[in-house]
């Protein structure tokens, strides 16, 4: 029997990485990249996770942490489905809100 790892606390944050020059696609150019990071707090131990994306991405990690908080960390599939039901009606509008509420690059449940 496997002990359980119960979620205590997720972070998150964005970090701009600048690049050496100016890259492009043909399509668009930009000239930095954005990191988002994930810490997953459970049992006395610390999961890592990142992309790529929008800070605002960040702003979701707020919206949901609260939500997996007591959840067995590796127990992936009631994450996932938490998660689900929890943005299944936010649409854009729930993203806006968690963006508009976010005012500093780190967060916590």
């Amino acid at each position: 029997m496997r002990p359980e790892y119960k979620l205590t606390r997720i972070t998150a944050a964005a970090y701009r990485v600048p690049t050496s020059t100016p890259e492009s696609d043909g399509t668009f150019s930009w000239d930095s990249t954005t990191l988002v990071t994930v810490h997953a707090h459970a049992g006395g131990k610390t999961g890592f996770g990142y992309s790529y994306g929008s800070a605002a991405m960040t702003g979701v990690v707020d919206e949901l942490a609260p939500r997996l908080a007591g959840l067995d960390a590796l127990a992936v599939e009631d994450a996932w489905w938490t998660m689900s039901r929890a943005v299944r009606n936010s649409g854009r509008e729930g993203i806006a809100r968690a963006r508009s509420r976010r005012s500093t690059s780190r967060s916590g449940i």
